[in-house]
């Protein structure tokens, strides 16, 4: 292409596009002499011209030339006044009237792969988006204009989706919130790329959680993905139990509160309904596990950690509330706490405590009873067996306690 077609192409566009003058080459903007430290885009475009960088075709960067004109630019522009921001704006609106935003953006990856051409690619970057804002460039342009569009269930993997990420805060929208609901809609069951097809949110998020752990995929805030679910799933007032499920939670067994995905879900029943959270949670637990006693003693572990104590802390309320609300007995919670079925462990079981507490709620001494229990039942039909069961939980620090109250309560039963 020669001076005269590059002229007439940037003419064209200019005029197609319809752009400002501030942000792209007008029509008149190439008549009289060529400025050798140009302030407005027309000066801008001319330089461009008379450089004979069009030649270099999507190269540019790597033009001996090129240095040459950003620096012109940068002096012309600050000399007038401006900003080396805007001059930034002048060089990459030139670049992507002359290439088109597409080969800009390979452009601006190649060059920040250049030691010598990373500073000007950075800027460029910044600069296009800034453009964009200028000339009111959609979310989805944006978005095929970086090829994203084209990765479908790979996309969380592509460097370039944090410039995407980037422009739309400058737009101030959520892009999590949008990117989440585009991949919600790709449920194509004869593609699966890189082992992954996203049918569910749980897809999502593992996918999320292995980009997390991967080094080069880092920075890609998977925790913001986790805000724009929530927003999503709110608006639509998704019920707790099929959020569980979409987390794919309801097969994580005893790990479950380990589980980052279980601390969004928690996050979300919270917002969902903040005043019954804790007893919507437990009811999608209940049918989840449908064994108490195991579902009580995975809730005593989790208090032992300080990421999951002030939950378990809750939900342990809110099962006592439950227990209370069906009539529990004393005598029922043992048994279906399966503390029956302990023989010479009773004293250390993590859930002995809760049936006491349980207990001690009615009114009643939770140490005579148990003492009652001990003496009458399967567990110790002997008082020799009743003093082994004291002294082996006298020798622990956790069991010390319940071992004294039950020495005193035998002392003074007579």
């Amino acid at each position: 292409m020669n001076s005269d077609q590059a002229e007439r192409h940037l003419r064209t566009r200019a005029h197609r596009t319809h752009i400002t003058p501030t942000t792209r080459i007008s029509i008149g903007a190439l008549a009289g002499a060529v400025s050798k430290k140009p302030s407005n885009q027309g000066e801008v475009d001319k330089l461009f011209l008379k450089l004979k960088l069009y030649v270099a075709n999507t190269e540019v960067l790597k033009n001996h030339q090129f240095a040459k004109w950003f620096s012109a630019v940068e002096k012309g522009y600050l000399k007038a006044k401006m900003s080396s921001e805007q001059a930034s704006m002048a060089v990459a609106a030139t670049l992507a009237t002359r290439y088109s935003d597409e080969k800009l953006v390979e452009m601006i990856v190649a060059g920040k792969k250049l030691a010598e051409a990373k500073d000007v690619a950075t800027k460029l970057e910044a600069a296009q988006m800034k453009n964009w804002l200028n000339d009111k460039v959609s979310a989805e342009k944006a978005f095929q204009i970086l090829k994203l569009d084209q990765e479908k269930y790979t996309v969380l993997q592509r460097p370039l989706l944090k410039n995407w990420v980037n422009y739309m805060e400058m737009k101030k929208e959520d892009p999590y919130q949008w990117l989440f609901k585009r991949l919600l809609k790709l449920n194509d069951s004869n593609v699966i790329l890189a082992g992954w097809m996203p049918s569910t949110a749980g897809d999502i998020f593992k996918r999320l959680e292995l980009n997390a752990q991967d080094k080069d995929r880092r920075s890609f805030p998977g925790d913001r993905m986790g805000e724009a679910l929530e927003k999503v799933w709110l608006g639509e007032k998704k019920p707790a139990r099929d959020v569980f499920t979409a987390f794919k939670l309801n097969n994580q067994g005893d790990k479950l509160f380990e589980n980052s995905r279980f601390v969004t879900w928690v996050a979300y029943v919270t917002k969902l309904d903040e005043k019954n959270a804790d007893e919507l949670m437990l009811a999608v637990l209940k049918e989840t596990f449908k064994d108490e006693a195991a579902l009580t003693r995975m809730l005593a572990a989790a208090k032992d950690h300080d990421s999951t104590k002030t939950t378990a802390a809750s939900l342990e309320k809110a099962q006592y509330k439950d227990w209370r609300s069906s009539g529990e007995s004393a005598d029922g919670l043992f048994k279906l706490l399966k503390l029956d079925d302990e023989v010479d462990d009773l004293l250390s079981s993590p859930v002995l405590n809760n049936w006491m507490v349980y207990v001690d709620d009615f009114r009643e001494d939770s140490t005579v009873l148990l003492l009652a229990k001990i003496k009458t039942s399967k567990l110790a039909k002997t008082d020799n067996k009743l003093a082994e069961m004291i002294a082996k939980a006298e020798q622990h620090v956790e069991t010390r306690s319940i071992a004294s109250k039950l020495a005193r309560a035998e002392i003074d039963s007579g």
